[in-house]
C-alpha cells in the first residue's frame, strides 16, 4: 500500500479508498491541475503478469472510449516503472450496495438511479462493448443522488466467449446470466439479466437467489424461475413480477430489447402513481473546488477487479464504501420509504450474501450448442 504523500507520475497520494487481490485505489491531487482523482494502481506481482496488464489497459480503454455522463470519467492511464495506474474521476458517495444495505432505497428512488445507468448501458452496447459485470458495488451514487456506472475491467466485444482462456468465466454469481455460465459468448442480454437482478435486490433488499454455496447459486441461475417479488414485497404491484420474470427470462431472446426498456416497463407497473423525479444534471465533475461536506463518503470511480485466487466464503469482494448515508432530502416521497426485511426474516438476517466475483472459480460448464464459438 501507498502512503499518503507518495508521487505516483504527475499525481500525489492523498489517502486510501479501497483495496482488493488485484491493487488498491487511492484518493489523490493530479498537481498540474490541482484536481482530486481515484486513482487506481495494478498490485505489483499482477503487473508482472501480461495478461492482468493487457486487462487493466483494455480497462482503461474501453471506459475512456465510451461518452455518456453516467460512466465514471477516465483522466489518464498509464505506467511508471513496474506500476499501471488508470487516473479517473473521484465519486463521492457510496457504491448503490450500501444503500441496499443500509436499507436506503424507496421503488421511487430506485429507479431514479437505475434509469441512468439503463441508458449508459444502451450506450456502451451501441458500441457493441457488453459490461460483463452489472452488480450494485459498481453503480456509485453522488451526494445529488446521481448515479455512475463503473469498472470496466471485464468488458468485452459482443462476440467474446464467457469464459477466458483457462475455462473460467467472468462476471459475479450473484448477477451473472445463465448463458454466461455455461460458456458462451455475452451479449447486450446478460447486461439486461444483471440489471434484472440488481433491479430485484434494490426492491427486496436480497439477490435473486439467496443459496447456501456458489455452485447452489450457479444452478439456480440456470434451472430455478426467476424469483417472485410479490413473495417479498405484497404491497408492490403484481405486474412487477412479470417485468422481473421478462428482464431474468433464462433464454437472451426472451429478455427485453434494450435496459432503458427495462426500467421503463417496471415504472410503468406502478401504473402512474410512482413519481420518479430525475437527478440532477451532470455539468461538471461534483468535486471540483468543493470540499467534501460532512458525512460524504469519497468513491473511487471503479471496483477492483476480482484476483485470479477464489476469496474465502464470506470475504467482501472488490471494493464497497463503509458508511451509507441517509436518503437525501430531495428524494421523493412516497409512502414506502424503506425496503422492508425479506418475509420470515428478521431485519438483522436481510442483509444481502457477500459479493462473489468468480474469476477464479472453477467448474465444467456445459459445452455450448452447437455453432457457439468456444
Amino acid at each position: 500500500m501507498l502512503h499518503p504523500g507518495t508521487r505516483v507520475g504527475g499525481y500525489r497520494v492523498d489517502g486510501v479508498l479501497g483495496a482488493g487481490g488485484m491493487g488498491a485505489v487511492y484518493r489523490a491531487t493530479q498537481l498540474s491541475l490541482k484536481r482530486e482523482v481515484a486513482l487506481k494502481i495494478l498490485a505489483g506481482e499482477l503487473a508482472q503478469d501480461e495478461s492482468f496488464r493487457e486487462r487493466f489497459r483494455r480497462e482503461g480503454e474501453i471506459q475512456a472510449s465510451i461518452d455518456h455522463p453516467n460512466i465514471v470519467t477516465i483522466y489518464e492511464a498509464g505506467d511508471i516503472g513496474d506500476n499501471l495506474f488508470i487516473a479517473m474521476r473521484l465519486i463521492r458517495g457510496p457504491a448503490l450496495k450500501a444503500l441496499i444495505l443500509g436499507r436506503d432505497l424507496d421503488p421511487a428512488r430506485t429507479l431514479r438511479i437505475l434509469q441512468p445507468i439503463a441508458d449508459a448501458l444502451d450506450t456502451a452496447h451501441q458500441f457493441g462493448l457488453i459490461h460483463r459485470d452489472v452488480k450494485p458495488q459498481n453503480i456509485l451514487v453522488d451526494a445529488r443522488d446521481r448515479a455512475f456506472l463503473a469498472d470496466f475491467g471485464l468488458t468485452k466485444g459482443a462476440h467474446d466467449s464467457g469464459l477466458t482462456r483457462t475455462g473460467q468465466f467472468v462476471g459475479t454469481i450473484d448477477y451473472i446470466s445463465p448463458e454466461q455460465i455455461r460458456g458462451e459468448p455475452a451479449t447486450p442480454a446478460s447486461d439486461i439479466y444483471a440489471l434484472a437482478a440488481v433491479l430485484f435486490e434494490c426492491l427486496t433488499g436480497v439477490v435473486p437467489f439467496a443459496r447456501p454455496s456458489d455452485a447452489a447459486i450457479l444452478f439456480a441461475h440456470i434451472t430455478d424461475p426467476p424469483p417472485r417479488l410479490s413473495e417479498q414485497r405484497p404491497e408492490l404491484p403484481p405486474a412487477l413480477d412479470e417485468v422481473l420474470a421478462r428482464g431474468m427470462a433464462k433464454f437472451p431472446s426472451d429478455r427485453h430489447a434494450t435496459a432503458s426498456e427495462l426500467i421503463d416497463e417496471a415504472e410503468r407497473a406502478f401504473g402512474g402513481k410512482l413519481r420518479v423525479a430525475p437527478a440532477p444534471p451532470i455539468t461538471k465533475p461534483d468535486n471540483a473546488g468543493i470540499p467534501p461536506r460532512q458525512g460524504d463518503v469519497a468513491t473511487a470511480g471503479v471496483g477492483i477487479p476480482p484476483a485470479p485466487t477464489q476469496a474465502p466464503h464470506g470475504a467482501p469482494g472488490g471494493l464497497s464504501p463503509g458508511v451509507a448515508p441517509t436518503a437525501p432530502a430531495n428524494a421523493p416521497a412516497t409512502a414506502e420509504t424503506q425496503a422492508p426485511a425479506p418475509r420470515g426474516r428478521s431485519p438483522e438476517s436481510r442483509e444481502t450474501p457477500p459479493d462473489r466475483s468468480p474469476d477464479a472459480l472453477r467448474l465444467r460448464p456445459r459445452r455450448p450448442p452447437e455453432g457457439n464459438p468456444s
